[in-house]
């Protein structure tokens, strides 16, 4: 992951003090990643697909796929959220999703949440009064 994201500063023209502004991260900390001196921050990851909505998560995170992502490709999400907004049973389907991905790894975690983000524009929201309970 240390290599996609110097390769996705380079795609992008960027510097790694333009990239690192954009994202709001030191440029120290981006040198870091890149030169695969420390783990990379998950909110690293967040902050460059936040900021960079055309980078493909999936890509970024596991490797699989195009590194940008074609607006069309977004169409499964919406579905998905169609289906849960409209679903009698929700609270099933809640509680299946929300036990399967208690067995995902960390970056697969991250990678959903990422998705569901710009799927729902209310979740950012819910998270941040989620956070303020903990």
């Amino acid at each position: 992951m240390h290599v996609r994201i110097r390769e996705i500063r380079e795609k992008l023209g960027l510097t790694r003090h333009e990239f690192a502004t954009k994202i709001k991260i030191k440029e120290e900390l981006l040198k870091s990643v890149e030169l695969k001196r420390q783990k990379i921050p998950a909110e690293v990851i967040a902050k460059i697909v936040r900021n960079y909505p055309q980078v493909n998560a999936r890509w970024l995170l596991i490797g699989n796929g195009n590194m940008f992502v074609e607006s069309e490709q977004y169409k499964v999400s919406d579905e998905v959220e169609n289906y849960v907004s409209n679903n009698t049973g929700q609270k099933y389907l809640v509680d299946f999703i929300t036990k399967e991905v208690a067995k995902w790894d960390d970056e697969h975690k991250i990678w959903l949440d990422i998705q569901i983000e710009h799927s729902i524009p209310e979740y950012h929201q819910y998270k941040k009064k989620v956070n303020q309970c903990d």
